[in-house]
């Protein structure tokens, strides 16, 4: 996009912008650098200049001529007519991207002076080219005597050899001439005659293949409006007139004239699909295209639906179908505000040949938009079965369901499901008649023969069978009765505040169940039933394992005066735990499953059936606090010494409330020892919060430390942890405790820095040699490196030490592992022993503890080194000598503490 300006204007802009930067930067520029001076000024040259430096040059013109200036940044020189620079030369400043363009117009002999001053920050570089002084097309798209189509976003471009003005632009096709829009940016000129051409067509002056000619009129040079093109300043191109585009010849079903956008319609109901006849075939979308498009909602605003949609073609004839779609407010966006009108787009319209079709909306490039009234369908059903659901059909020849908005329920058939004896049977019969209420308006009767299936058949259910309402809700639920079985004639929940009262729960809209608060069920069977279940499930939960918001619970009668079960009363149930909140958009199913008594469910009799309620939620969304957490210091994972009381401090980028406490596993939870804000306000919030442990806290912990913070914003809004959803979300922190001895927790054989002949086994204790220690096998290996990183050897193989007048103790503590490399290692050289953190478990029961990462340094030294090979106190060497040469005449087991030359080998002996 490019556009024109004044260049004083710019100076000045730039001036006041600088003023106070060039006063703080006035000891740093004090030796600015020599000015770039050009004269006389070398044509085709690129000159640069840096920030703050001057710029000056001058020109004297030869011939008549234009000089044009290219400069690639905003602080360009200025052209002035005297050498003083205080008489500019007016030109007009040209925008392309980074680059800034303007034409000088010179006499033979006239000297131009251009100049910036040093009061500028960006580098430049500016160059000078002289072009003849006249008004010359150097190229027009499309070429002269092109076909010209006019359908889609029709543009002709023409640039001329200098930056000009024009007067008028006109379209003329034989006697008769249209204006059309000149746009003008320096030496282009480009014209959009799509709505200009197509009158000429409409009004029959222009049709396929005959010539049209664009004509601009006072035509002339920008810089010196004397000279004109051509001998008038008149331009003239032809062109041939393309086809007529494709256009849009007639909408039917939803977007034809005065239609709605329903929240819905029936599958393959006409009002719901789109279709659209042109004038011509079209061409089929590319696959993965964008094609169709409803939109509900604010486009700027926190809400917006949007759904996309494709589109089939045939011939000339798109077809889009929206049927059979559910489309409420409360589906589309979280608040469930009807905003009253739905967005239809139509994109990449294109005809056979691959041009765009032909709008009547400037910009829309082969679309089509509508802006359609939008309305909630509603449905008012009020169903009574004849004889009513949880009755007998011992004797019935037909069933009545009598309902409101009759006209509304559109089914296939009708549906019983049964059981004969031991099996689950079904039959569908179509032999039903509806009939209109002759007294009441809208309302009718469905009139269903009892089929001889039926006969003395128990657990009866009648349902219709594909059941579709104009509401696109599911209505099956109160179309459906059961006969010789277990029915639900009652299902209440009452809250827990003082005052509420129940309500039923089949066909309501709820926010939640508060802990505490009860559910009662009356049956059909009040005198067989004595026990009963149930479970309450989530239609649409986000995810299958959100779906059972409460699993099987009981419900039992309440205790009458004697102390006994009364079944008189409704069944009841208490909601125990957090309660359950019930969202917008989610359909919930409590069930209930009736048993003759609790002994017979513990048993595992047979239930004598089951029935359940549907309700919609009514709660907005749960939305986390926009405020996050920050971090703690120490961070989660370090490590806290337990000699002393334990600090966190948690940090939050707003103000929060927090509760904190100790996660002492298997679902127990311990109390902080303090809580409290740093630089709180008066509401108690604080950015920033202190969570002490005491130090006789830590030491009942087993070594770790685990935190659970719930925090909430001031609108008691939860913040989102790492753990947890929605209000069960909380941050989890945790920290190991140290006992005091860093390190490895463990001692090794041989030790730290010990030079060896050979590293092969090593022996591992517990640090008092009197605690357990057993490996973790928690997936880690230790490994031996050489000093330069490279692995050597790996752990493969770790043995408990039990000595053998222990072997039959099964009490015995081991307090000591031998540890062995996949093969020895003899090379000369300098390794280490890597051990992972929590490689063994030292203590037992609730003292364990894990043990640490280190390294172990070693020397292997073949000729003087202690050997690696640990050496049995049961087996008898063949040569035992002292560390001077003396020779032993013992049994190695009888060999004191100490460091011994055994069969060559130096080796460490520990008692």
């Amino acid at each position: 996009m490019c556009s024109s300006y004044s260049t004083e204007r710019l100076r000045q802009t730039f001036r006041c912008c600088l003023t106070l930067m060039l006063l703080l930067l006035a000891s740093a520029t004090a030796q600015a650098a020599d000015p770039v001076v050009a004269d006389p000024i070398e044509l085709g040259k690129e000159y640069t200049y840096g920030a703050f430096q001057t710029f000056s040059g001058t020109y004297t013109a030869t011939e008549a001529c234009v000089i044009k200036v290219s400069a690639n940044g905003s602080d360009f020189p200025s052209a002035y007519s005297d050498a003083d620079h205080t008489t500019d030369i007016t030109s007009s400043v040209t925008i392309s991207g980074a680059w800034r363009y303007y034409d000088i117009s010179l006499e033979a002999g006239q000297t131009v002076y251009f100049y910036i001053n040093d009061d500028h920050l960006n580098r430049c570089t500016v160059t000078f080219t002289q072009e003849t002084k006249d008004v010359q097309l150097e190229s027009a798209a499309p070429e002269a005597g092109s076909t010209f189509a006019y359908g889609g976003e029709p543009t002709i471009t023409l640039t001329f050899n200098n930056a000009v003005k024009v007067g008028r632009a006109q379209i003329v096709a034989g006697s008769q001439a249209v204006t059309v829009q000149a746009n003008v940016s320096g030496k282009i000129v480009y014209l959009v005659p799509k709505a200009e051409i197509k009158s000429l067509v409409d009004q029959g002056a222009l049709k396929e293949g005959d010539a049209f000619t664009v004509r601009l009129t006072d035509v002339r040079m920008a810089s010196d409006e004397s000279v004109l093109y051509g001998t008038d300043g008149t331009f003239e191109i032809s062109y041939v007139c393309g086809p007529r585009p494709v256009e849009l010849v007639k909408a039917e079903g939803l977007l034809a004239s005065g239609n709605k956008f329903l929240s819905y319609w029936p599958t393959g109901d006409e009002r719901g699909i789109i279709k659209l006849t042109f004038s011509g075939d079209l061409q089929q979308p590319a696959e993965g295209s964008r094609q169709v498009s409803v939109n509900f909602g604010e486009v700027e605003g926190e809400e917006y639906y949007s759904e996309a949609l494709n589109y089939t073609v045939n011939g000339n004839v798109l077809t889009c179908d929206l049927t059979g779609k559910l489309r409420t407010p409360a589906n589309m966006v979280p608040s469930g505000t009807n905003y009253g009108t739905m967005a239809v787009k139509i994109y990449n319209l294109r005809d056979a040949a691959g041009n765009l079709v032909s709008t009547s909306v400037s910009g829309s490039l082969g679309s089509l938009t509508y802006q359609l009234p939008y309305e909630v369908v509603k449905a008012d059903f009020t169903p009574a079965f004849t004889p009513k659901s949880g009755t007998s059909l011992a004797g019935v020849k037909e069933i009545e369901i009598w309902t409101t908005d009759y006209t509304k329920l559109h089914f296939d058939a009708v549906k019983f499901d049964y059981t004969d004896g031991t099996e689950q049977k079904a039959v569908v019969t179509t032999a039903y008649v509806i009939a209109a209420d002759p007294d009441m308006e809208g309302a009718g009767t469905i009139t269903i023969p009892v089929p001889d299936e039926l006969d003395g058949k128990t657990n009866i259910t009648l349902t219709l069978n594909n059941l579709v309402c104009d509401d696109g809700l599911d209505h099956s639920s109160d179309f459906t009765a059961k006969y010789d079985a277990f029915v639900l004639n009652r299902l209440t929940y009452t809250d827990p505040a003082e005052g509420s009262v129940p309500v039923t729960l089949k066909g309501a809209q709820l926010n939640a169940f508060a802990s505490g608060g009860t559910l009662a069920a009356t049956t059909n069977m009040p005198g067989k039933v004595g026990y009963a279940t149930y479970t309450l499930e989530d239609l649409n939960p986000e995810s299958p394992d959100e779906a059972y918001l409460i699993t099987t619970s009981s419900m039992r009668y309440p205790a009458g005066d004697n102390g006994e079960p009364d079944n008189t009363k409704p069944l009841q149930a208490e909601i125990y735990g957090v309660g359950c909140t019930f969202y917008k958009g989610h359909t919930y199913r409590l069930a209930v499953v009736g048993y003759a008594s609790e002994d017979a469910y513990n048993q595992g009799a047979t239930a004598l059936g089951t029935d359940y309620v549907e309700f919609e939620g009514n709660s907005t969304p749960f939305a986390y606090s926009t405020v996050t957490y920050v971090g703690a210091d120490p961070e989660s994972g370090s490590t806290i010494p337990a000699s002393e009381d334990a600090m966190v401090t948690l940090e939050y980028d707003g103000m929060v409330t927090v509760e904190a406490t100790i996660n002492g596993g298997m679902g127990v939870t311990y109390p902080v020892t303090k809580l409290e804000p740093i630089d709180g306000d008066e509401d108690g919030l604080s950015n920033l919060w202190k969570v002490t442990v005491s130090q006789s806290q830590l030491s009942m912990l087993g070594g770790q430390l685990a935190l659970s913070v719930v925090a909430n914003d001031r609108d008691g809004l939860y913040v989102q942890g790492n753990m947890g959803k929605n209000q069960t979300t909380y941050q989890s922190l945790e920290y190991k405790v140290s006992d005091g001895n860093e390190g490895l927790g463990f001692t090794i054989t041989p030790a730290d820095r010990a030079e060896v002949a050979s590293l092969y086994e090593f022996t591992v204790s517990s640090p008092d040699g009197v605690s357990a220690i057993n490996e973790s096998y928690n997936g880690t290996k230790v490994v031996l490196y050489k000093a330069d990183g490279t692995q050597v050897a790996t752990v493969n193989n770790v043995e408990q030490i039990i000595p053998d007048d222990q072997l039959d103790n099964w009490s015995y503590v081991v307090t000591s592992l031998k540890m062995t490399l996949d093969h020895p290692v003899t090379e000369a050289g300098s390794y280490y022993l890597d051990f992972p953190e929590q490689f063994f478990i030292i203590g037992e029961q609730f003292s364990q503890k894990d043990s640490g990462a280190g390294r172990v340094n070693y020397t292997v030294n073949p000729t003087t080194g202690i050997d690696g090979v640990t050496v049995s106190t049961a087996t008898q060497a063949k040569g035992i000598y002292t560390l001077t040469g003396v020779k032993l005449n013992v049994k190695t087991a009888e060999l004191p503490a100490g460091v011994y030359v055994i069969d060559g080998h130096k080796v460490l002996i520990k008692r």
